[in-house]
């Protein structure tokens, strides 16, 4: 066998042993329950319906956009099917536009009457 070779699979040899027992440590450490539940909270505070509503609603959005300027910029000659494709990607840049500022509009309302009601 080929000393490159055999100091190849040495090295990877090292290097799987090293992360086996790092992601082990850390996934032991995960496990400590003082540290899993605050985990546990810290994800249920961060990951509410809200957050995860406008979150898909951005991307989709920006997913959109996207798609629309792969069209505009697309430099083959633009066919009946393309200008529809073009018209209906719009159309959605529009309607997640206006889902994204009901929704914000809705969570403001939602927090300033809840904030009202504290008082």
């Amino acid at each position: 066998m080929d000393k490159g070779k055999l100091l190849t699979i040495v090295v990877t040899a090292v290097i799987s042993a090293t992360i086996t027992t790092m992601v082990k440590s850390l996934l032991d450490f995960i496990k400590w329950p003082p540290i899993a539940s605050r985990l546990k909270q810290t994800a249920k505070n961060t990951f509410t319906k809200n957050v995860i509503t406008l979150t898909t609603e951005s991307f989709m959005f920006l997913l959109q956009i996207w798609i629309l300027v792969v069209f505009i910029r697309d430099s083959r000659p633009i066919t009946r099917f393309d200008v529809f494709l073009m018209m209906a990607t719009f159309l959605g840049v529009l309607m997640w536009l206006i889902a994204l500022v009901f929704s914000s509009t809705l969570i403001i309302l939602e927090k300033e009457r809840t904030s009202g009601e504290d008082n």
